[in-house]
């Protein structure tokens, strides 16, 4: 048995394939008529997070790292590895049309910071628009830097 997932946009088309793991919100009923693989949907999401509840005594401050409170926070908490030359090209793209708006990254290990402004700067970000927020110890903390 072999089976393809939701991740695999559309179908694969092959016949070797028996089944798409996925969800009613990623392929509707209908969908089935469309691919080879049988739907195999899961309830409710194909994903399974857990809910984590947003502290409300978040350490982060936008006083703590300079940000004006009208400019905008880009959070992009993503690997190195998912900062490509064309993912950068958009960033810088997005900040020259937005002048106050500053791109904050949040590597997992501290000492990875001097790489991502390697990265973005190679793709003319300027340095001084960006910040990085640190991990913190709880999923609680960490989900308060999307607030």
């Amino acid at each position: 048995m072999q089976i393809t997932h939701v991740a695999s946009a559309g179908t694969l088309g092959l016949s070797a394939v028996d089944f798409k793991l996925t969800d009613r919100y990623a392929d509707v009923d209908d969908n089935q008529h469309y691919q080879l693989e049988t739907l195999l949907p899961m309830a409710p999401c194909v994903y399974p997070y857990r809910h984590i509840e947003v502290t409300d005594r978040s350490p982060i401050r936008r006083e703590s790292f300079g940000i004006p409170t009208d400019s905008i926070v880009i959070g992009a908490f993503v690997s190195g590895l998912k900062l490509s030359r064309r993912c950068l090209s958009l960033w810088l793209d997005v900040m020259k049309r937005l002048p106050d708006a500053r791109l904050a990254f949040s590597p997992v290990n501290p000492a990875l910071a001097p790489l991502y402004a390697q990265l973005a700067g190679s793709a003319g970000i300027d340095a001084s628009r960006i910040i990085f927020l640190p991990q913190f110890a709880s999923d609680a903390e960490n989900a308060a830097r999307y607030t």
